[in-house]
């Protein structure tokens, strides 16, 4: 049994020794290297003074702009007539059917059309408006919803933190 273990102890000392080898070689070849890139090392010291010039508007991106659709004369006030009788929510979930402008379609390319419709975008839009508070930044699932988030503690806490008498939705 000592034999077994004098072998592993002098397997571990061949093995140490090959590992100092190996490190004191590494170092030999880092204080070797001239600094010009070879041993995958870059030296940004001699880039220092260096200056890219700056690209020609030409070749920059073009700043995207948001493209501001408006609505046909009429749709707005529609929209806003249908936010406002729009239910908060509804307990059983009709198939192709829409909340806010009350539409029951009878199949998905009905739904889609709808959807992609003046009026639908229109309401959409203004019942987000009528569901945000501007200041604590909470979107709100419903109007009924940033009711009680105006009259919780946190709001009103902030509210008075801000100076603000009473905060409108959307506001």
């Amino acid at each position: 049994m000592s034999k077994r273990i004098n072998d592993v102890e002098a397997e571990i000392a061949r093995v140490e020794a090959e590992l100092a080898a190996l490190e004191e070689e590494e170092e030999e070849e880092e204080e070797e290297g001239d600094g010009d890139g070879d041993g995958g090392e870059l030296v940004l010291r001699s880039l220092e003074n260096e200056r890219i010039a700056p690209l020609a508007a030409s070749q920059l991106p073009a700043p995207r702009r948001k493209i501001r659709r408006e609505f046909e004369p009429g749709t707005l006030e529609r929209a806003r007539a249908l936010v406002e009788r729009a239910p908060s929510s509804e307990k059983i979930k009709v198939p192709f059917a829409c909340r806010l402008c009350a539409f029951r379609g009878e199949s998905l390319e009905e739904f889609e059309k709808h959807r992609k419709s003046q009026l639908h975008r229109a309401a959409s839009k203004l019942y987000k408006e009528a569901s945000f508070c501007a200041l604590c930044r909470v979107q709100c699932t419903s109007p009924v919803e940033l009711e009680r988030h105006v009259s919780s503690k946190k709001h009103t806490e902030r509210a008075s933190r801000e100076g603000v008498a009473k905060p409108e939705p959307g506001v």
